[in-house]
């Protein structure tokens, strides 16, 4: 491997994700090869962007692959500029970073690393935070550098992925919780964490709909229909399993379930564990679990910047921080389930044979009842 392919560790805000969704099977020497195809330098280059007359390796998006991996380098956000300077050896770090962490640390699957983050975070973010119109600077525009399989190329995660929403909430917090108690500071902080929260509900991995909608700040509202907790007590199931539970384990989109009292139904992917549940009998839409799970997942398990724990998806009405009128949705993690319905993603160390063991578990007993896995040996 090239010395100028040695992984390096992403400064916050800048960060890495890994999801089965950008490639499974991935082969690690292969995407090495597509990485080492990047262009090297240690100074800063001129990059142009599409209908640029500037070399081929120097004009975005950049897809290059060797076998079945792809590696992609492409401008992210509403206002693309025409020229970028990039320093060449950063994104050749960043593909490296994420075939390290995602191919070779987790069986082959692919994923995505953020290049100057910041230049979003701080255009958005207090304490002058900008409000999202359809006139955006295009100097915070950042980078992504995706390593995937080859029906995934150029799939434009830092527009469409919740990652991204999800990792400026997170930053929104950390800034609410160092911020004066009560002041305005604070409360700007706490309206842009409801606000990217919310975007990030809304959003499915891999969709059409992007984290910057042409829709003022001041006029958002906070979650109504659903309320999503994470909590420490229900383990901390494996981000690779859940991921894979994401993709492999939910069903057709029209397909229903059927809930109720002592009638739950759970899947499951190796120490992720998922349990459909509901204080009366209901019938639910794949549609609206999935809407409800990819939301849960996001916030609680695969969250940028804080490590994995389990949590529970539930109808209940909460007060509005911003008063105003209810946008109509479709279905999504922020509606997705009616009042008496319950998502709840626990780790579960031991493999379940049936569906008798799963309800008698000690381990679904404790999620249930809100006790600590921990207790069950």
């Amino acid at each position: 491997m090239s010395d100028l392919l040695r992984p390096t560790v992403l400064d916050a805000p800048d960060f890495l994700l890994c999801n089965p969704f950008y490639g499974t099977g991935l082969r690690t020497f292969q995407c090495y090869e597509a990485a080492d195809s990047l262009a090297t330098g240690s100074y800063n280059i001129m990059y142009g962007t599409a209908g640029s007359h500037m070399p081929r390796q120097y004009v975005l998006p950049i897809s290059l692959n060797y076998g079945n991996c792809w590696i992609s380098v492409e401008p992210s956000g509403p206002s693309v500029p025409a020229m970028m300077q990039l320093l060449p050896d950063d994104i050749r770090k960043r593909a490296a970073a994420t075939i390290q962490t995602c191919v070779a640390g987790r069986s082959g699957i692919g994923g995505f690393a953020t290049l100057g983050f910041n230049a979003l975070s701080e255009y958005l973010l207090p304490p002058n935070p900008a409000t999202l119109t359809s006139v955006f600077p295009t100097r915070a525009t950042f980078i992504t550098v995706t390593v995937s399989g080859t029906e995934k190329k150029l799939t434009k995660p830092g527009d469409t992925d919740s990652a991204i929403p999800a990792a400026l909430a997170e930053l929104e917090l950390k800034g609410y919780n160092s911020a004066e108690e009560n002041s305005a500071l604070q409360l700007s902080y706490r309206t842009g964490a409801y606000w990217w929260t919310e975007t990030a509900a809304e959003m499915a991995r891999g969709g059409k709909k992007t984290w910057f909608p042409a829709t003022a700040m001041a006029n958002v509202q906070t979650p109504y229909d659903m309320t999503y907790e994470c909590d420490a007590s229900l383990g901390s199931p494996s981000e690779t399993d859940c991921s894979q539970l994401e993709w492999s384990q939910l069903g057709p989109p029209s397909d229903t379930v059927s809930v109720g009292p002592g009638n739950t139904t759970f899947v499951h992917s190796d120490s992720c564990y998922l349990a459909i549940s509901a204080s009366t009998d209901l019938v639910l839409s794949w549609q609206q679990i999935r809407a409800a799970v990819e939301a849960l997942l996001a916030i609680c398990i695969m969250h940028p910047y804080s490590s994995p724990q389990g949590g529970r998806a539930y109808y209940k009405v909460q007060p509005s921080i911003i008063e105003g009128r209810r946008r109509k949705r479709d279905i999504t993690g922020l509606n997705a389930l009616p009042p008496h319905a319950n998502i709840t993603v626990f780790e579960q160390s031991k493999p379940w044979t049936n569906l008798e063991d799963e309800l008698k578990s000690c381990t679904w007993q404790a999620a249930s009842s809100r006790t600590a896995i921990s207790t069950c040996k």
